[in-house]
């Protein structure tokens, strides 16, 4: 507890007797709190309810309004209620502490003051409330993560159902239909025929195994960073790699495959990067896939790597359809957007593998993206240090 920082604190301290006052300003006043005085029970609660302090140091005996009048209207109201209140009683009326803590006082302090005492007393409970508005802080982010994942479970469901039977049942007619009816023919056929269907086979296999493979990568990519947080495995040690000759092989080759070989423009410069081949190579294959998809021929897919003061970066932009803030929020497995309209082949995921990948690497992954205009993604990894 004692690591819990209460330097920055606010106590209202409220008693009608001036001396009393200015004594706890004194007592508190070497502590780097800051104190707000108050001399009767209305200007307490006006205080209180204006700009809630961390604590309240309240006398039980006042005129007008008692302190349990003033504790009793603080814990009525939703803007006040949890503010921890110390009740200011006379050292031998042990019926006033009773009756303090039934209308919701945390602790009390007794007249004549002891320093010490007032001090202990009020910084354990500015402690004690501080951690509570930090679980209560961490409960309503737990509660805001556990909503997401809800809606991401609720979406991939939704998915699932709609988008799988369609991604297996393609690839898998295309296979059987082609086979199917080379096993029926009752001649043998031209060798252009066989070519063709050879191709078609081999293009529907080629679905399929993206498919599979891409399915099992994110499921082991969810699996490792899930032991990763919370420290089940200890990241294994790696080696710089000159990366430029990889990134202009994978971007070339995904042009060819996408028979864009025209609009690609390559800025290469030649760093070092501490990062798997073979990862490296994944992101690259899903990054530029998406870029290539989702432009138009005869739009440019750029490819820019560079090293920076700050940091190594791999930059792909392209001028396709954009994303919009919503769907950059909601990248995840097995969602793909605007599928009525762009029936992409391997359920949309390929963007979170890429995502996992880069953060698994030590790096990080922007995204800047405009709809109807273009998507930039954006790779930084940490410079090595020789």
């Amino acid at each position: 507890m004692e690591t819990v920082d209460t330097k920055s604190s606010t106590i209202l301290v409220v008693d009608d007797i001036a001396e009393n006052l200015q004594l706890l300003i004194d007592i508190l006043g070497d502590h780097n709190y800051t104190i707000r005085p108050a001399s009767d029970g209305e200007f307490a609660i006006k205080y209180a309810t204006s700009d809630p302090p961390d604590l309240i140091l309240l006398d039980i005996r006042m005129p007008g309004l008692s302190g349990y009048d003033v504790c009793k209207t603080l814990k009525s109201n939703e803007i006040t209620k949890d503010i921890p209140v110390i009740f200011i009683s006379a050292a031998d009326d042990i019926s006033d502490i009773k009756t303090g803590f039934d209308v919701g006082g945390v602790d009390y302090i007794t007249k004549p003051f002891n320093d010490e005492e007032v001090i202990v007393r009020v910084k354990n409970h500015l402690i004690l409330q501080r951690l509570k508005q930090n679980l209560k802080t961490k409960n309503a982010e737990l509660k805001n993560a556990l909503e997401r994942e809800r809606k991401m479970i609720e979406d991939l469901r939704l998915n699932l159902s709609l988008s799988l039977p369609h991604e297996l049942r393609t690839p898998l007619n295309g296979i059987l239909g082609f086979s199917e009816l080379l096993a029926g023919l009752t001649e043998l056929p031209t060798l252009s025929e066989i070519t063709e269907y050879a191709k078609a086979i081999n293009a529907s296999g080629k679905r399929l195994y993206r498919l599979v493979e891409n399915s099992l990568i994110y499921a082991d990519l969810k699996l490792i960073n899930y032991t990763a947080a919370n420290g089940k495995i200890r990241e294994m040690k790696k080696t710089p790699l000159y990366i430029m000759e990889i990134v202009e092989a994978v971007a070339k080759r995904q042009a060819y495959i996408a028979n864009r070989t025209e609009d690609l423009q390559l800025d290469l410069e030649d760093i070092e990067v501490i990062i798997s081949s073979d990862n490296l190579e994944k992101i690259l294959i899903e990054l530029l896939t998406n870029a290539f998809f989702f432009s138009k021929p005869e739009t440019l897919v750029k490819v820019k790597l560079k090293k920076t003061k700050n940091e190594n970066r791999l930059e792909i932009s392209d001028y396709g359809v954009g994303l919009d803030s919503e769907q950059i929020s909601s990248l995840g497995g097995f969602m793909q957007f605007q599928r009525q309209k762009y029936a992409q082949q391997g359920m949309g995921f390929g963007l979170t593998i890429a995502s996992l990948l880069i953060r698994m690497e030590n790096g990080k992954m922007e995204i800047e993206s405009k709809k109807g205009v273009g998507t930039t993604f954006r790779l930084l990894f940490p410079l090595f240090e020789k």
